[in-house]
């Protein structure tokens, strides 16, 4: 009885995760950015089997539990030395995969050791920042398709302006140049024909005219409304300073529709998880099994000796 009493009991706790059902899956892509116009990419990916393997693959990264052992300061906890990696990787390597589990998409994790609680502490602190992690790990990719659309839209939006801010300072430099052709000519007598011609191939500021032969003849726009009018527009020309147009204003929107955009993920839980409890009961030594197996084995022999005297003591 006293050597049983001796020996440290072990304690075994249990975690298990299984895979999100469809309610989950559903909201986590409704979080998504989801104007595919705008960003296109296959959101079907994101499902149930997506979401577990890469659940268990962070749980299951010995280099993550390394980060939760020094995250939540286990060294401290186990009286160990934060210097003494092969006491903390061997503490780290108690966490187990029960390999018989025969549920799909589902993990059971287990550790044994003496210490009950600090062991179901690490297998809830471990499952709860892969959980945490992985919330961040699927925004940020999120948001990593967000930023480079942004990005994308703000470059055609100045394309776009410098392609309008072209065309307006042509049209100026267009205008003065027509307002000096107009302000030479103001005092002479103009040839019709000769306008027409000049001004046949210019691209700004032209109206089209019949003569009196019917045949079609351009003309600057200054010839038919006059100085005023040329000087008007080259004022107004000149003094716009914000550049939009529908293309443009239609960049903005997309851009204002990205830049507002959210994502949320801290709410959802990605897996179904049962939370390890500290057990009552040692899984090792099984002491009362241990003592009556002993005392069953004392029983047995206590009768083979006591038939062993009956059967060498000498007969009167």
């Amino acid at each position: 009885y006293y050597f049983v009493n001796t020996i440290s009991p072990t304690y075994e706790t249990q975690i298990e995760y299984h895979a999100p059902g469809d309610v989950i899956v559903s909201r986590v892509q409704k979080a998504f950015f989801n104007d595919d116009s705008l960003i296109k990419k296959d959101r079907n990916i994101f499902n149930s089997q997506y979401i577990f393997e890469a659940f268990d693959k962070k749980v299951n990264s010995h280099s993550f539990r390394k980060s939760v052992f020094d995250q939540y300061n286990y060294s401290e906890r186990l009286g160990l030395n934060s210097d003494d990696l092969d006491s903390i990787y061997s503490f780290i390597d108690r966490v187990k995969k029960n390999t018989k589990n025969s549920k799909k998409l589902s993990t059971l994790l287990y550790m044994k050791g003496p210490k009950p609680k600090i062991l179901s502490d690490f297998l809830n602190d471990l499952v709860s920042s892969a959980h945490s992690s992985l919330i961040s790990d699927f925004e940020e990719i999120e948001l990593n398709y967000v930023t480079t659309k942004i990005d994308e839209i703000k470059m055609k939006q100045n394309r776009e302006i410098d392609f309008l801010n072209e065309f307006y300072l042509n049209e100026v430099r267009a205008l003065n140049s027509q307002l000096l052709l107009a302000k030479s000519l103001e005092d002479k007598d103009t040839d019709l024909e000769k306008v027409s011609l000049v001004f046949h191939n210019e691209p700004l500021l032209k109206t089209s005219i019949l003569s009196s032969s019917s045949r079609s003849m351009v003309f600057p726009l200054w010839y038919l409304y006059g100085q005023k009018f040329i000087e008007n527009e080259i004022q107004r020309s000149s003094a716009i300073t914000e550049f939009k147009s529908e293309k443009y204003l239609q960049l903005d929107s997309a851009l204002k529709s990205l830049e507002s955009f959210k994502i949320e993920l801290k709410d959802i839980e990605l897996v179904d998880i049962s939370w390890s409890l500290i057990p009552n009961d040692p899984f090792s030594p099984k002491k009362r099994l241990i003592m009556i197996i002993v005392l069953s084995i004392a029983f047995l022999l206590s009768i083979f000796l006591w038939y062993v005297i009956v059967l060498f003591k000498p007969s009167k």
